[in-house]
């Protein structure tokens, strides 16, 4: 056993740059998992194995003074483990490769086989520095050390979850948010180009071609050098697919339109 826990920790650490295909892109958000984790647990106390929250002694004389309406309030805005791995998921799914994820289900199951929390935190604590580095940095350096305590809080919470993150489909489910993130991106980014069509800096070589009074009244504003007054507001967005149609049927006029003829 000795002999597989070294060769583990020294695959783990063969590769200088990162452990597992993927894993340093995701390093800030392992952080950043682990960081709220560490703070929902020091605010909210210790947590006993059931999952309910112990008050520590001589806590509840000190904070008398708060009324329970306000203690709830304050309660329900702290994060659980569920939506704090339900926010890290995403990003592990959508980043890490399909052999990244089998070696997160193989540790996983690893740990599993520790029969006691004590041993399974001593697990976690011998692997999470080789699966979890900074990217660009070496192991143990100052900035591996200073988020260690988060990146042992976050390991041991995407150990305890890996099953249901790492289920059936998983690469294919994160190759699908990709796709859908880069359409809805490609989508605002036209909105926003057609958008910007409404603004007093857009030229007036666009808008005085389009038809309408509305569009021919900024154009001829915006050709004078006056400013448009105060009132005016910008365009709706049905105003703006019409200009994107009025554009669109322009550019195919000018390639569709018989050059050779000459006018007379």
């Amino acid at each position: 056993p000795s002999l597989s826990a070294a060769l583990v920790l020294e695959s783990l650490s063969l590769n200088q740059l990162e452990s597992v295909e993927g894993m340093s892109k995701c390093y800030d958000a392992i952080v950043a998992a682990g960081t709220a984790i560490l703070d929902a647990e020091l605010d909210g106390g210790a947590t006993s194995a059931d999952g309910t929250a112990v008050t520590p002694a001589g806590s509840a004389s000190k904070f008398s003074f708060v009324s329970g309406s306000a203690g709830q309030s304050a309660s329900k805005k702290k994060p659980t483990k569920s939506e704090i791995m339900a926010a890290l998921a995403p990003v592990l799914i959508t980043t890490l490769e399909q052999p990244a994820g089998e070696v997160v289900l193989a540790l996983a199951n690893l740990r599993r086989m520790c029969g006691t929390r004590r041993y399974q935190r001593r697990f976690v604590q011998r692997v999470a520095p080789s699966l979890i580095r900074p990217p660009g940095g070496a192991m143990w350096c100052l900035r591996h050390q200073r988020d260690m305590e988060a990146i042992l809080a976050s390991a041991e919470m995407m150990f305890e979850m890996a099953h249901e993150i790492f289920s059936a489909g998983w690469h294919e489910s994160g190759k699908q948010i990709l796709a859908d993130s880069v359409r809805a991106g490609a989508l605002m980014a036209a909105a926003e180009q057609l958008k910007n069509l409404s603004s007093p800096q857009s030229s007036d070589s666009l808008i005085t071609g389009l038809s309408g009074a509305r569009l021919h009244g900024r154009g001829n504003a915006l050709k004078k050098g006056t400013a448009p007054s105060e009132g005016v507001e910008p365009l709706a967005e049905w105003e703006v697919l019409a200009v994107d149609v009025e554009i669109r049927s322009s550019i195919n006029n000018l390639f569709s339109k018989d050059w050779s003829r000459q006018i007379t």
